[in-house]
């Protein structure tokens, strides 16, 4: 009665044990901490000396994941994988003795080295489909072998960590191949997307080239004139597509350095103000304090941004009405905003219309274009540490927000 009473409290301990590693293993979200959730959890339950596991890498080659092992171990541990057997379990004679004693697990469960004398373990994390690495548990303090019952603990224990790794490895594999649905709707949108801006600016060239050389027609000075200020107008057209696609592409691999220094808000919006045409010049409104203070940007890349923007507001606002652009500070950022006077933003579409090639509802009522404009804003921002979001401006019309942090 006495044995059975220590029996059943030791099982009432395992399983507490196995029920808080259960717990704990799904507030975890990486292999690394998986590994030290369950080895302060054995050691606190054993006196062992370490645990560490094995896995593979991309080589096929194991490693271990949360400290450096002895190279004998790591023999064993290849071994132990290569073979997909443990090694240091408690010798089991009969199928009877698995089963009484309540394994977990059926195979492989005796050592396969009979001159095997070391008291540590190594067992492989087998899964449904394949062994995903060894956990190994160093000898005791008191340096005796494992009991029936520790042995079996470990084991379930290695299992649970095999399930959590092959969860891990699966999850890696579905948000690949979720990454590459992605990229393939991306790459579908970019030419259902761009095409048009690059073929129609094309087509509009080669016309004028076709006809201006053209023999059966007569043409005076200022009908080439004419024809060539509009092929100029195209190519810039197409250049700007292009830019757009190389800057979008260049900032989201962090390929373009920020050179930044500080500049006055009048610096950053001359050249931007002197690109526009003088009718759209006359239709910029600024709302800007004098004390407003320098701030810390890379010129090229802040002129981008706010070209996007000035350009996207003048696109949506009605002919000849006012674009705004003010700016206010506090001691912790600079706020910046350009409003338009058009139909606004439906809530709905406020974090989309910064997503790549979005265009949104109002878009059918604007100019073309290839939805790029405020997606390079967003990175830019991002890329100075700020934030960029739409709000409503009255009495109609969205306002966008850049707020960029004070750096001294």
């Amino acid at each position: 009665m006495r044995d059975r009473e220590a029996e059943a409290l030791a099982r009432e301990r395992e399983t507490a044990l196995l029920n808080r590693i259960s717990g704990g293993l799904v507030s975890v979200s990486s292999t690394r901490a998986m590994a030290e959730l369950l080895v302060k959890e054995i050691r606190n339950a054993m006196d062992v000396r370490e645990a560490i596991f094995f896995l593979p890498e991309a080589n096929g080659e194991l490693a271990a994941c949360n400290r450096e092992p002895e190279a004998a171990v790591t023999t064993l541990a290849c071994w132990s994988y290569r073979q997909n057997k443990a090694l240091g379990l408690p010798p089991v004679v009969h199928r009877a003795e698995i089963s009484d004693g309540g394994w977990p697990i059926s195979a492989p469960l005796q050592t396969v080295m009979p001159e095997y004398a070391r008291h540590d373990l190594f067992l492989p994390l087998q899964t449904t489909t394949r062994v995903e690495g060894i956990f190994y548990v160093g000898a005791r303090g008191n340096n005796q072998p494992f009991s029936l019952h520790e042995a079996r603990l470990l084991v379930s224990i290695a299992n649970l960590a095999a399930v959590f790794i092959e969860r891990q490895r699966l999850e890696a594999a579905a948000n690949k191949a979720e990454a590459l649905r992605e990229a393939d709707r991306l790459k579908t949108t970019l030419v259902s997307s761009v095409s048009h801006e690059l073929k129609t600016p094309l087509a509009s060239i080669t016309a004028t080239v076709s006809s201006l050389l053209a023999g059966d027609v007569e043409w005076d000075e200022d009908a080439v004139f004419t024809e060539l200020r509009a092929m100029s107008r195209d190519v810039d057209r197409l250049q700007n597509s292009i830019n757009g696609l190389l800057d979008l592409s260049r900032l989201e691999a962090d390929a373009w350095q920020a050179q930044r220094d500080w500049y006055e808000f009048g610096e950053m919006w001359g050249g931007v103000l002197n690109a526009l045409p003088a009718a759209e010049r006359a239709r910029i409104v600024f709302d800007v304090p004098d004390d407003l203070p320098t701030i810390h940007v890379d010129f090229q890349q802040w002129q981008h941004a706010m070209r996007h923007l000035i350009e996207n507001a003048l696109a949506y606002s009605p002919p000849a009405s006012p674009v705004r652009v003010g700016a206010r500070s506090t001691p912790r950022e600079v706020r910046i905003w350009v409003e338009d006077t058009g139909l606004g933003i439906p809530p709905s579409e406020r974090e989309r219309i910064f997503e790549k090639f979005y265009r949104g509802a109002a878009a059918e009522k604007a100019p073309s274009g290839t939805g790029l404009g405020l997606a390079i804003t967003a990175e830019i921002v991002r890329f100075h540490g700020g934030r960029i979001w739409v709000e409503d401006a009255q009495p109609h019309g969205a306002r966008f927000v850049i707020a960029l942090p004070c750096t001294s």
